[in-house]
């Protein structure tokens, strides 16, 4: 894929990242825009534009950071538009400290709870986050650098009933800005970590 902004390519042979459980480093790094309204396309070679129209024209805020992802249809209509959520991320970081939110793009899973907890430790008690609706992302949350592991609760079962998803162990580092988006991928569910600062 393409992305075009404003009518001028910013980020060519954009593919879905292959990244497991590491924060992801293959998708195209934030570009400059001009804020404002302005045009928004992501294009394949033949230039078909997979950008649902109601973000074709996106009205961008001065000196902020914003991603952009394409999912399924949130219909689970394979027939239907792919869906589209924009996000407003936080380059601010904490000192000494690491910030992560959850954005949930699953349309297999409307809803979630998730757990975010250090390396080796099972959900139990209440989640960290609660009913994460699809197309919203929580607030950052401020935890001490280290190995964490993302407990996302929903249904993940392909074979069968499943209510937890893992994620990770994943070492973030201080004076970082992440969110962990849950995405589906074919028939099963997995995350895409990336860095917000």
């Amino acid at each position: 894929m393409n992305v075009i902004v404003g009518g001028q390519t910013v980020a060519t042979n954009v593919e879905y990242p292959m990244c497991i459980y590491e924060i992801c480093q293959t998708l195209s790094g934030y570009a400059t825009v001009k804020s404002g309204g302005i045009s928004f396309a992501l294009e394949d070679s033949t230039g078909k534009n997979y950008v649902p129209s109601q973000f074709q024209k996106l009205s961008l805020t001065n000196n902020t950071q914003n991603t952009f992802v394409l999912s399924p249809p949130t219909s689970g209509n394979v027939n239907d538009s792919d869906a589209g959520h924009l996000f407003v991320d936080d380059d601010t970081p904490v000192a000494n400290s690491v910030q992560i939110r959850i954005a949930n793009v699953d349309p297999r899973n409307p809803t979630v709870s998730v757990y975010i907890l250090p390396n080796g430790v099972t959900p139990s008690g209440n989640p960290s986050i609660s009913s994460l609706t699809i197309g919203t992302a929580s607030s950052y949350m401020t935890l001490p650098p280290g190995s964490y592991t993302v407990w996302f609760v929903g249904n993940f079962g392909v074979l069968g009933p499943q209510q937890y998803l893992s994620w990770g162990p994943t070492t973030y580092s201080a004076n970082q800005n992440y969110t962990v988006y849950l995405m589906q991928q074919i028939d099963s569910d997995r995350a895409v970590i990336l860095a917000d600062n």
